[in-house]
């Protein structure tokens, strides 16, 4: 059972590569654990709407062993460098 709701949350929280400009209004704290792309994946960059870029990149850190992944982690703000 365990598996079965880690493998749903990966598949609910993958937003790379995704548009989501015009997405309903989103709230970053509802993001926790999100993980979102930049132009380097082969996926290629999650678009974020222009009142979430800044707080996303705040927000983020590097997915370890995967370029261009990031996580979005509320709670502690964190500047990811590219």
């Amino acid at each position: 059972m365990t598996r079965l709701l880690d493998a749903l949350w990966d598949v609910l929280s993958d937003f790379r590569g995704a548009d989501l400009q015009t997405a309903p209004a989103l709230a970053v704290e509802d993001l926790d654990g999100v993980c979102w792309s930049d132009a380097t994946m082969a996926l290629g960059a999650t678009l974020w709407p222009d009142d979430l870029r800044e707080v996303v990149d705040i927000h983020s850190e590097p997915t370890p062993g995967h370029p261009g992944m990031f996580t979005i982690r509320f709670g502690t703000p964190l500047r990811i460098t590219r």
